[in-house]
């Protein structure tokens, strides 16, 4: 079936890399969704379907006997969805956004499968067991900050408040669930997309795809989506829907993300092209780790939404290099 010597390597080293990708997922869990697709998918465009379910089955195989089977199921059904439908799609040089958003459902299919399983097959409440685990974790930390010497002159009403706000923290994050799992999933995506698409540029002829970070972006979706959002928010306050505050909470939230990711990468475009290179990494860092400031980033993204900023600095700098 295959002559080759190299694409027999070619498998061999995908398959070594995924089932070593599985093995992580014992430690980093969830995390290694984010390159799990990129070894599949260029096998797929380099040596065809044939190679990439090889590998795939012998990455199963392998997976057996390092990873629970529910786990092995899950990642499977998402490497195989996900692979299938990228390389797919490359090969029909559909748009970057197309191919984020395409894998991005599948991701998101996978996650609600998984979440449908344990409700229904394990009896148990997927959020409710979520926000017990958190509870457990944060009951903890209040037991080794009383008993620890080192926070001795911490007071118990401090120690209570301090755990107060932690739990509230995970109500917050437990009502947001459905937001963050889409949002999840979306930087899955995009991690698998940008990857397969920068290493495949490297190994490879070259490819219709801007993989410049700071490029990124269709500014007409982000318009469509917005105005999708906004109607959907209005619709569910007009008609007074059970837990109305929760769904618009999510939905804005991850309208906000989108625009907090566009307002980083237009910054960062600014700063490149003003040749600031130091700017472009200590001035997220003060604004998102020590200010805080993700609301900045939000409302920059907001009005580049509407002015097209890095268009608009393009076309300068065009016209006066003329």
């Amino acid at each position: 079936m295959f002559k080759s010597k190299e694409t027999w390597m070619n498998i061999l080293a995908g398959t070594a890399l995924n089932v070593f990708i599985l093995y992580l997922s014992n430690t980093l869990g969830e995390l290694v969704s984010l390159f799990q697709l990129f070894p599949l998918v260029l096998l797929y465009l380099s040596e065809g379907y044939g190679a990439m379910f090889l590998a795939l089955g012998l990455t199963g195989l392998a997976g057996y006997f390092l990873v629970n089977t529910v786990s092995l199921v899950y990642m499977m059904v998402f490497m195989i969805m996900g692979a299938v439908l990228l390389g797919y799609l490359i090969s029909k040089k559909k748009t970057f956004n197309s191919l984020v958003n395409a894998v991005g459902l599948v991701k998101l299919a996978c996650v609600i499968g998984m979440l449908l399983v344990i409700y229904y097959v394990g009896k148990e409440d997927p959020f409710a067991l979520i926000k017990n685990q958190m509870y457990a974790m944060v009951d903890g930390m209040q037991k080794t900050l009383v008993e620890d010497i080192n926070f001795s002159d911490l007071s118990k009403e401090n120690v209570d408040l301090v755990v107060k706000g932690f739990k509230a923290t995970v109500d917050s994050m437990i009502e947001l669930m459905p937001a963050l799992i889409f949002i999840g999933s979306y930087i899955v995506s995009f991690v698998n997309v940008w990857l397969t698409l920068v290493i495949f540029k490297k190994t490879a002829k070259k490819i219709p795809y801007i993989t410049k970070l700071n490029l990124i972006g269709d500014l007409a979706e982000l318009k469509r989506a917005s105005i999708a959002i906004g109607i959907g928010a209005l619709l569910v306050y007009v008609f007074s829907l059970a837990n109305a505050g929760s769904i618009i909470r999510n939905m804005l939230l991850v309208l906000a993300f989108f625009y907090l990711v566009d307002g980083i990468m237009v910054l960062d475009f600014i700063y490149e092209r003003a040749k600031k290179n130091w700017s472009r990494f200590l001035i997220p860092f003060i604004l998102l780790v020590l200010l805080r400031g993700h609301i900045i980033y939000v409302v920059i993204g907001f009005v580049d939404m509407l002015l097209n900023f890095r268009r608009r600095i393009i076309v300068k700098d065009a016209i006066f290099k003329k």
